[in-house]
């Protein structure tokens, strides 16, 4: 990617994370009044109604007015795992550089740290890096120790 397609790049990511975060907090504020609003009128129903259709639909209302403001929630961290991914300095309209671009001649080396960078965050790469250093065991070979783990894990659950 040469410098005016990441500058692009950056600034669309920016673009949308600032005016997509906006319109999705506006509408979570709406359906937080929204719940609040009917969590009310449930409440303020006399007992003799408390089982009733009208009350069975105001539970109703509330669930999916939750349901849909958690959605909301998850899109945002949606938006954000995307700036991650492509490694936007958000606050500058950058991307991050790359940090193991695979040189001239590097061979399998070069492919595994691209797939590294695709497989885990830009964070916990620098972390793998460091402890690879700090046990001198290969960031290959933890990361595979890790997965391995995780999946035995899952298994015995």
């Amino acid at each position: 990617m040469n410098r005016d397609q990441r500058t692009h790049l950056a600034m669309s990511i920016r673009r949308m994370n600032h005016d997509s975060r906006e319109s999705i907090q506006r509408l979570i504020g709406i359906l937080s009044g929204m719940i609040e609003d009917e969590q009310e009128k449930l409440g303020s129903l006399p007992d003799s109604l408390s089982g009733s259709i009208k009350a069975d639909g105001m539970e109703d209302a509330i669930s999916m007015l939750e349901e849909a403001a958690s959605k909301a929630e998850e899109a945002i961290a949606a938006i954000d795992e995307v700036a991650d991914i492509c490694g936007a300095d958000l606050r500058k309209g950058k991307l991050a550089r790359i940090e193991c671009s695979a040189p001239p001649g590097a061979g399998d080396q070069g492919t595994k740290c691209i797939r590294l960078q695709l497989l885990v965050s830009r964070h916990m790469s620098s972390s793998l890096k460091a402890l690879s250093e700090k046990t001198g065991c290969s960031v290959n070979s933890l990361a595979n120790k890790a997965f391995l783990t995780l999946l035995s894990a899952g298994e015995n659950d």
